[in-house]
């Protein structure tokens, strides 16, 4: 095989290894998945919902801890469809918000920046994330 062909051939360092596929069981969707990539020791878990791929690390090696993780992530994703709530958060705003507040911070220490700007806008962006979590509105 020429070594153009076996770069095609190669997968991503985090796609799923095929070999470390699971499903939960009895009671649980073939849909929900644990497996494991080459790009992290721990166990994954995914489930397919609403048209799209959720997933988050177990942060386990334990693939007995993972099973258990998996089922609460499920009961997790269940509950907050019923509530009609995101079934994930976007980092997005949080990093913006958190990003702002770190440079007013940098601002007050060079004397730049009064105390209370930053005080009044961390309750803001508090309430404002709040809002966004809870409603998903964010993106």
């Amino acid at each position: 095989m020429s070594h153009a062909m076996e770069e095609r051939k190669r997968v991503h360092r985090t796609v799923p290894k095929k070999d470390s596929l699971r499903t939960l069981g009895k009671g649980y969707p073939d849909k929900l998945t644990l497996f494991q990539l080459d790009a992290s020791p721990y166990w994954w878990v995914r489930y397919f919902t609403q048209g799209k791929i959720v997933k988050k690390t177990t942060k386990t090696t334990d693939l007995r801890v993972a099973k258990e993780f998996a089922k609460n992530f499920y009961t997790d994703i269940l509950l907050r469809e019923k509530n009609l709530l995101p079934i994930s958060q976007s980092p997005i705003f949080r990093k913006c918000a958190e990003s702002l507040l770190s440079e007013q911070e940098t601002r007050i220490r060079r004397g730049e920046l009064n105390p209370k700007h930053n005080v009044n806008d961390k309750s803001l962006l508090k309430a404002l994330l709040n809002f966004v979590w809870v409603t998903g509105h964010e993106g």
